[in-house]
């Protein structure tokens, strides 16, 4: 650590030594993190499956956004595709907090195809809540196959 102060009583540091802040000094303080899901229609995360082991978010997080990308083609008569949080008790925080009824035999009829969901938790207005939480789906009408992976981006405050 080499440091030494001038004639006019600024400090000069060098190598490893670095400066200190008394303030946030323009660092990120909220990092953005990812969470990804598979949604298979064989298999679905259901609300009742909520156990510590599978993937969640934290307590208080904010999704930034949301995506759905096909990996098998959906398909059946008129199939739509609920996707919503839960807590550790099994019970729902928001039913539909990621996306509500997605016709996925259209916007995910073909591997790619891409859906930005827009559920009440994606619109990054509120938090999932004090607890952490699932992801668990739904399915409408009649689903005979289909699979896609959700990607949630998210951050947590520092409060």
């Amino acid at each position: 650590m080499t440091t030494w102060t001038n004639a006019d009583g600024l400090l000069v540091r060098f190598g490893a030594d670095r400066a200190q802040t008394e303030f946030n000094d323009g660092g990120t303080s909220e990092d953005i993190r990812g969470l990804s899901i598979v949604i298979d229609s064989t298999n679905l995360p259901a609300l009742a499956d909520i156990n510590g082991d599978r993937p969640s978010l934290p307590a208080n997080a904010v999704i930034v956004d949301s995506f759905l990308v096909c990996n098998t083609a959906w398909t059946g008569t008129t199939p739509t595709l609920t996707i919503g949080l839960g807590n550790a008790a099994g019970s729902a925080i928001d039913a539909d907090g990621i996306d509500a009824a997605v016709a996925v035999d259209s916007v995910q009829a073909a591997a790619g195809d891409v859906v930005a969901n827009d559920g009440a938790l994606v619109d990054k207005t509120a938090s999932i809540g004090s607890a952490a939480a699932w992801v668990y789906a739904a399915t409408g009408g009649t689903v005979t196959a289909g699979k896609s992976t959700l990607y949630l981006r998210y951050f947590v405050p520092q409060v």
